[in-house]
């Protein structure tokens, strides 16, 4: 991940270094991008304005983009009555589990009620595995994930 943003600093860096527009110095360890710096790894740059703006948006862009992952579906219904029902399990499943994040999806034409951001499938197994006395009909889907809050 350090790699690919220091990769980003240094094109924009080359593509800024020709622009024609106001140069200004930078310090970037000041703008809070990353968590451990040190003295001895300061990066001081002198180039446009709009660079530090630029590389904290495609930072946050990084942190807030959706990742493939797997969640544990505990229930599809179709309707009026399929969502509250979905309401109905998704209630009892946070009130049994209430530090495991609970969704519910409308995915024409069904209302779902999806469990768990987990990175890999192992996990998703493990939380099945537990799930199952409460949930019985409840199985394992690939899904996008938020990658904010990951359950692993």
């Amino acid at each position: 991940m350090k790699k690919t943003i220091l990769t980003l600093i240094l094109s924009i860096i080359a593509f800024f270094t020709f622009a024609q527009a106001q140069r200004t110095t930078y310090n970037f360890s000041d703008l809070g991008l990353f968590e451990n710096t040190s003295a001895d790894g300061r990066v001081i740059l002198t180039s446009d304005q709009r660079l530090p703006n630029i590389i904290k948006g495609y930072v946050n862009y990084l942190y807030k983009k959706p990742l493939r992952g797997w969640r544990v579906q505990l229930y599809f219904g179709i309707g009026k009555q399929g969502r509250q029902q979905a309401e109905k399990v998704r209630n009892q499943f946070t009130s049994l589990y209430p530090d495991i994040p609970a969704y519910i999806f409308f995915e024409q034409p069904y209302f779902k009620v999806k469990v768990g951001n987990f990175t890999s499938r192992k996990s998703a197994e493990r939380l099945l595995y537990i799930l199952k006395d409460d949930f019985p009909r409840a199985f394992i889907i690939e899904d996008r994930i938020d990658s904010q809050n990951i359950s692993d």
